[in-house]
Order: structure tokens, then C-alpha cells, then sequence
């Protein structure tokens, strides 16, 4: 007997290939139900081996969705982004330690203060994405000035105060730690501005600067190789990446 089922399905068998002597119209939730449930089990084992062979898939289904997040806020202002690089600072600096956030340097306010090992220290300013470095003109945009000074300044303050500083927290900080200034998009960057940004920052060897494409770009071939390929994205879609070497750790 054929029927419809408003399953979004466009057949189910309800009963087992047996002759019509054995049919029993009764057994068939049963037998339907058993059908289903043997394919879902014979699904799950299928992905269990390949989980086995790919045991990252989960972490980069959570890495790519935590991706995507991240680039959906570089459309507003510096503070939701702030907030959530505060709780995945991991996207700033790969290596972090341990980390501060509005750390004091006096009357001026670190957005962040990464620790990494063996005890090296770097101090960020994060401008909001909509900012824009350079003017039409080529010329460096107040706000981008504002920025580095800022960091300049923790710098002055950390070799005025360093002992205060180390009693605040950051022990063994040095007097010429480095910097990071995170400001604007990469679209609105023209070649010339490129090398402008390469010229100052050869100017101060502690000094860098990134747009967010920068960090996001980092961020990903940081998670990629560790990971593996993080591209590929769907609706019920389960995409697993098999290494030559063998899956005892990671590649």
C-alpha cells in the first residue's frame, strides 16, 4: 500500500521485503521504527570512524562558527569587539600566557596586555574598525597618530613606574616591550598606504599594526594549521580531513 507522509520524504518502507503472508498491518510502527533507528546507528558508526581518523572536527566546526562571529562585528564599533576579544583573546595572540584587559599605565588605559612564555609581555590598542587610517591624500589619520602615542606613552610610563608596574601584576615587563595597534579594514587601504604602514613600523621595530582583516586573516592560518582546512561551511554538511602521517596528534 503507497501512501503520503507530510515527511518531506519521498518514500518510506513501513515493512519488511517479506511475502504478504507474513504482512501484518500492526507491526508496522514497529518495523518503521526499527528501520529508522538501524540507520541511524549504521550513520553514527560511519561517523564515529571517521571522527577517529579526524578527531578535530568538532573544534574546528566551533573555531570556524567563532570566525565568522568575529567578522560579523568589524561592521560597528570598537567596544562589542572589544568585549569579545576579551573573552577569545586567543584571536590577538596565539601564544598568550595570560592576559589583562583596561590595564592602567597611569591615566592612560592599556585595551589589553598579553603574556606570553617565557615572560615576554605585549601592550594593545584597539581602535574601532570603521576608523580609517589614512586620509585620501595619503596622509596618516589623526586617529591612527592618537593610537601609537598611546602606546608610546605606556612605554614611557612602564620606564618611569616600572617597579609599580611590576607590583600591579606584570612582572619582569620590560622598558621596551612590544606593541600592537589594531585599527580600520584592509579595504580601505590603497599599496602606497601599505608601505607607509611598513615604513613606520621599521621606524619602531616594537611597534605593529593591523587592521582586523590582518587579525582575522592571522587568526585563521593560525587555527588551519593547526586544525586543518577551516573553508568549507553548510547546512548538514560534515567535512573531515585525513592526515598521510597518521592521527596521533596534530599536524
Amino acid at each position: 500500500m503507497l501512501i503520503t507522509l507530510p515527511v518531506g520524504w519521498r518514500t518510506i518502507e513501513v515493512y519488511p521485503p517479506l511475502g504478504d503472508e507474513y504482512w501484518r498491518p500492526e507491526y508496522a510502527p514497529l518495523w518503521a521504527e526499527m528501520d529508522i533507528l538501524a540507520s541511524i546507528a549504521q550513520g553514527n558508526l560511519r561517523d564515529t570512524g571517521f571522527k577517529a581518523l579526524d578527531p578535530r572536527v568538532e573544534t574546528r566546526k566551533r573555531y570556524a562558527a567563532l570566525l565568522a562571529e568575529f567578522e560579523a562585528l568589524l561592521e560597528g564599533l570598537e567596544e562589542p569587539v572589544h568585549q569579545f576579544l576579551k573573552l577569545h583573546p586567543e584571536l590577538l595572540n596565539q601564544t598568550v600566557e595570560r592576559y589583562w584587559s583596561k590595564f592602567p599605565f597611569g591615566d592612560r588605559v592599556s585595551d589589553f596586555v598579553f603574556r606570553e612564555p617565557p615572560g615576554e609581555y605585549e601592550l594593545v590598542e584597539i581602535e574601532a574598525p570603521i576608523r580609517e587610517l589614512f586620509r585620501k591624500d595619503g596622509q596618516q589619520r589623526q586617529e591612527l597618530t592618537h593610537a601609537i602615542h598611546q602606546t608610546e606613552d605606556w612605554i614611557q610610563y612602564i620606564a618611569d613606574n616600572k617597579k609599580k608596574v611590576e607590583e600591579d601584576g606584570l612582572v619582569g615587563i620590560s622598558t621596551s616591550a612590544r606593541t600592537l595597534v589594531v585599527i580600520g579594514r584592509s579595504a580601505s587601504l590603497t599599496d602606497a598606504n601599505r608601505r607607509k604602514l611598513v615604513t613606520l613600523q621599521e621606524r619602531q621595530p616594537r611597534l605593529r599594526i593591523f587592521t582586523y582583516d590582518d587579525v582575522l586573516v592571522r587568526a585563521c592560518a593560525n587555527l588551519e594549521r593547526l586544525l586543518g582546512p577551516m573553508g568549507f561551511t553548510g547546512h548538514n554538511i560534515e567535512v573531515y580531513f585525513f592526515s598521510p602521517g597518521g592521527t596521533s596528534g596534530l599536524p
